[in-house]
């Protein structure tokens, strides 16, 4: 095992040895830092992207609730509903030929807005005027809403998912008569198609989740089948979702109150660190195999001369005083060939005067 060693135990290999150490090291550091920042690029992309979608959404579902607001004061300001319900309001009779006109009348508005799906027309006392019927509002809300819708004197607020049918929602606000000082004359309840606020494909298939919450948390659109409640007081920008974890970007309207959430799996974010990662790797190993053989040589091309001169030495033991051939390499290697050959030089010259000197001693005695 020692003889196997010190076998090993040579300049070049040494030399080579260092080298390949240094190599890795710097490969590994640069190959950390450089996974580290695309990461954290890639990441912060990703995240910036996905905020600017929640942004989109919430303005596209503000614009919505807007067109929204606007056509329905569009009918609580209309002349006719106004002389309607002023006249329910004084106690004089509003006849069928007239409600039949108003209806009408409200038809073609809601032809003309894109969402609603009906209006319906409530005197000061909950009976309903639109559609032709006898229902009472206390019977389609509670009395809560009635009174929130008094208390915003005339601004929409939204109630939420329709407990008839699930395909709609409703939204009230009070009707304010403008000939009777702005007296409330009665109620606007507005349905609304549900497919008009979607913004998100309900396909489970992309694994991204939107949310679309009221301004009593309550849930308006959603595709997430869970329970929502771990999202929803979770203050943290990660969450764990059936052992998968999700990046919640969230986006509040200071129009509506109401809130959008978007779910996104982390791996997601990171699908392209795969394929950088394999590049480094590749990059890494093709780059350790050109400095291995450049190491190789260049450790051959240091070691070369010296074990040249070495050789040459061996065989000085031997009796053999032979001079070194010349060499082209480095400063350090040449003075040392140099100065080899110079000891040769003044060793043979020594010897030569020394068997010179023992011949003539030689001849004396004769």
């Amino acid at each position: 095992m020692l003889k196997q060693l010190k076998k090993w135990n040579t300049l070049r290999n040494q030399i080579l040895i260092i080298f390949l150490l240094v190599m890795v090291i710097v490969l590994l550091i640069v190959s950390l830092l450089t996974l580290g920042q695309v990461s954290a690029l890639l990441t912060n992309n990703a995240e910036k992207q996905i905020q600017q979608v929640a942004i989109e959404a919430n303005g596209r579902i503000e614009s919505l609730y807007e067109q929204i607001n606007m056509n329905s004061k569009l009918v609580i300001t209309d002349e006719q509903v106004q002389r309607v319900l002023t006249n329910v309001h004084d106690g004089k009779p509003v006849s069928f030929g007239d409600r039949q006109q108003l209806m009408g009348h409200i038809n073609r508005i809601i032809g003309n807005t894109d969402g609603i799906f009906s209006f319906q027309l409530f005197s000061a006392k909950k009976q309903r005027v639109l559609p032709l019927d006898e229902d009472r509002l206390i019977n389609r809300v509670g009395q809560k809403w009635i009174e929130e819708a008094n208390q915003a004197k005339g601004r929409i607020v939204w109630i939420g998912e329709d407990p008839n049918d699930k395909n709609y929602f409703l939204a009230i606000r009070r009707v304010n008569l403008m000939e009777r000082q702005y007296r409330s004359g009665g109620y606007l309840l507005i349905s609304i198609n549900r497919n008009h606020f979607r913004f998100a494909n309900e396909k489970y298939d992309n694994d991204q989740y939107s949310i679309l919450l009221d301004q009593h948390q309550k849930p308006i659109i959603q595709n997430y089948p869970g329970d929502m409640r771990s999202i929803i007081e979770s203050t943290e920008n990660e969450v764990q979702l059936n052992e998968r974890d999700y990046i919640v970007t969230k986006q509040s309207s200071d129009l509506t109150g109401w809130t959008v959430f978007i779910l996104t799996p982390v791996n997601k974010l990171t699908e392209g660190m795969s394929w950088i990662r394999d590049g480094i790797i590749l990059s890494g190993v093709v780059g350790f195999i050109i400095f291995s053989i450049s190491s190789f040589f260049l450790s051959t091309i240091i070691t070369r001369p010296i074990l040249k001169l070495t050789q040459t030495m061996q065989r000085a033991g031997d009796g053999s005083l032979t001079m070194n051939p010349e060499v082209y390499s480095v400063n350090e290697i040449n003075e040392l060939n140099s100065t080899y050959n110079q000891l040769v030089k003044e060793t043979n010259h020594l010897m030569q005067m020394v068997y010179q000197k023992e011949i003539l001693r030689n001849r004396s005695e004769l």
